[in-house]
């Protein structure tokens, strides 16, 4: 009956086993652990099928990579996984960083749609 309670046992279990040993800065915030790496293994698993079954059409692939980074990020920010604030903020400002360059790549192919493929930088 706990493997198919995921919602109540669960979390229960990742908060506890994320207190268990005191990783220093690095220490996951218990009150989120279990969401957080829900959250991330998620996309780690959505990503890479993303990229294989998306890619003969760009504009497809990229709109989906880019929601998945949003989530990612807005997830970090309304739960943050760490207990530290610095490295809550090093974990934010990187998934923000991954999605302003998804949203750099999807500019290019918006940009490809309009026929502007050639690069403006030499």
């Amino acid at each position: 009956s706990k493997l198919f309670s995921p919602k109540e046992f669960w979390a229960e279990s990742a908060r506890r086993t994320a207190t268990v040993v005191d990783m220093g800065p690095l220490h996951p915030n218990p009150k989120c652990a279990f969401l957080s790496r829900v959250t991330e293994l998620c996309a780690k698993a959505a990503l890479p099928m993303v990229e294989i079954l998306a890619w003969r059409n760009p504009s497809i692939q990229v709109a989906i990579l880019s929601s998945i980074h949003l989530i990612m990020w807005l997830t970090s920010i309304m739960y943050p996984p760490k207990q530290s604030k610095m490295f809550n903020c090093i974990v934010q400002d990187a998934r923000l960083f991954t999605l302003c360059a998804m949203l750099c790549g999807s500019s290019v192919v918006v940009l490809s749609k309009f026929g502007m493929a050639d690069s403006f930088i030499p």
